[in-house]
């Protein structure tokens, strides 16, 4: 975090076990900034449970539909299909420039390849899915994707690689 990069924009309230915090985001400091959104974390853990921004683009409204579609998809095992709809979405996702969304497409691409038996390609898709969920704050995305990655890591017989991931995950899990 930076010091004075967000700030909150009212007192936190304390409802139902969770803290409600508004933020706001310093204008002009960073290209990948999140936006100020209200925020709820869990009262006694402190983990994030949702985050609302009432400005959020109508592009990310219709980008989730087609990555849910992927996501379903993968989940019967119709990967070629997937992986071609996973690949259309990069564009698109990219730029509407939400973090956690680039993640997530970065996630299931690098996932579809690897099972498809691109694995090289795939496990640099999953790392680069594991920096962005880090620096869109998407934590269990963050450990989904290093959870693959290791899995594929060790597939290509990186097994130094796996333990480092493996490591990392540990540690955005105690976090």
């Amino acid at each position: 975090r930076q010091t004075g990069f967000a700030s909150n924009t009212s007192g936190a309230t304390v409802a139902g076990g969770l803290l409600i915090l508004g933020q706001q985001v310093s204008d002009n400091q960073r290209r990948d900034a999140p936006s100020g959104v209200v925020r709820a974390y869990d009262a006694i853990t402190g983990e994030l449970r949702w985050a609302w921004d009432a400005l959020r683009p109508a592009a990310l409204e219709a980008l989730e539909p087609r990555m849910a579609e992927v996501k379903a998809l993968l989940d019967v095992s119709h990967y070629p299909q997937a992986l071609e709809r996973a690949r259309a979405l990069a564009g698109p996702v990219e730029a509407a420039g939400y973090l956690p969304l680039v993640a997530e497409q970065r996630f299931q691409q690098g996932w579809l390849e690897a099972l498809l038996g691109q694995k090289a390609e795939g496990a640099g898709r999953l790392e680069q899915a594991v920096y962005d969920a880090q620096a869109g704050r998407a934590d269990r995305l963050q450990v989904a994707a290093l959870n693959k990655l290791l899995y594929v890591s060790g597939q290509l017989k990186r097994y130094d690689d796996a333990g480092r991931w493996g490591r990392l995950g540990e540690a955005t899990v105690r976090r």
